[in-house]
């Protein structure tokens, strides 16, 4: 009886230990299990990361790509509208310089007596003629090389910033055909001068010195008297010119008697333009 117990106690012992034994054994093959269940997602990790970063580095390569390829149409775009703003510049310099060689043409020719205007000015002792204009003006007459008539300038789309000239003076004009010619007086305190500034046209006065050889060009015309005034005309020729009352231009306006003052108001009426250089002030004004 106490052998079998022991053989009973032996074979629990043992059946214990075997037991004990398969439940390590399935322990351990569940942590394993688990390792390698760790490993295939940290590697599936690296991969997805891996296949994120190329996928980042093709979006940078393309967006790169992108910006490159319009930074370089920008580029041509500005290439070509600054290739085109040069031929207009160009085209438009050629067109300025060609009106310019017309219009000096234009005026170049001396009339065939010249002299005997010359000696006239001699003799009254008249070395210049004089323009009044706004300030504000400098920069268009310097920019456009000359000072226009104010007809050219409507017709050429140059502006005037400050016009001398009213509406009913360019009304006149018209009327009398002189609206394409420029006014210079033989005095400097031009009584119309002081009506432009009472009309607030010409805020900051300026007088522009003329070169006299303007006078003894052929289409130049003269006048004793304000040209657009009613019964007043104006001509080419020398006698006109020298009808003209030059002593009393020597005295002051307000010393004239009413009916000498009108006479004050001779003019040279030169066709179109006074080109630049014939401005003889135009660079300390």
């Amino acid at each position: 009886m106490g052998v079998v117990i022991i053989i009973i106690i032996v074979v629990i012992i043992i059946a214990l230990s075997n037991s004990g034994s398969s439940t390590k054994t399935t322990v351990s093959e569940t942590e394993y299990q688990r390792q390698a269940r760790l490993q295939r997602e940290r590697e599936a990790r690296e991969r997805q990361t891996a296949i994120d970063r190329q996928n980042q580095i093709e979006r940078d390569r393309q967006t790169t790509l992108r910006r490159q390829q319009a930074e370089a149409e920008q580029q041509r775009r500005q290439a070509e509208q600054n290739r085109q703003a040069e031929q207009r510049r160009i085209a438009e310099q050629q067109s300025q310089t060609a009106e310019r060689q017309r219009l000096n043409q234009q005026v170049a020719t001396f009339k065939t007596n010249w002299q005997d205007f010359r000696r006239v000015l001699l003799q009254h002792g008249i070395t210049k003629l004089y323009h009044f204009t706004d300030r504000a003006n400098l920069p268009s007459i310097r920019a456009n090389g000359g000072l226009y008539s104010w007809h050219y300038c409507q017709q050429n789309n140059i502006t005037i910033p400050k016009p001398g000239g009213s509406s009913t003076s360019w009304i006149l004009d018209q009327r009398k055909g002189l609206q394409n010619f420029v006014r210079v007086s033989f005095v400097r305190d031009h009584p119309m001068l002081y009506i432009a500034q009472q009309d607030g046209r010409i805020t900051s006065p300026v007088i522009l010195e003329i070169n006299i050889e303007l006078i003894y060009k052929n289409a130049t015309r003269y006048a004793s008297q304000n040209a657009a005034k009613n019964g007043v005309t104006a001509d080419r020729t020398f006698e006109k010119f020298n009808s003209i009352k030059f002593p009393l231009l020597r005295r002051r306006y307000f010393d004239l008697s009413a009916e000498e003052k009108p006479f004050y108001q001779a003019e040279i009426l030169v066709l179109e333009i006074i080109p630049l250089e014939y401005i003889t002030n135009i660079n300390s004004v």
